[in-house]
């Protein structure tokens, strides 16, 4: 069980060290929609019925 954690942890640390780039570029993009979006309708719901 524990041969099998450690080989998870390091195949995990493997894709992260590969995957960062992308990863963060795909975070950087779905955060940046999600803002977006959120401003959106937090102006349509806040600003526009006052």
């Amino acid at each position: 069980a524990r041969t099998l954690a450690l080989l998870l942890m390091a195949i995990t640390l493997v894709q992260l060290v590969v995957g960062w780039g992308q990863v963060a570029y795909a975070a950087h993009l779905v955060g940046g929609l999600a803002g977006y979006l959120l401003a959106r309708r937090w102006r349509d719901l806040f600003v526009l019925p006052s």
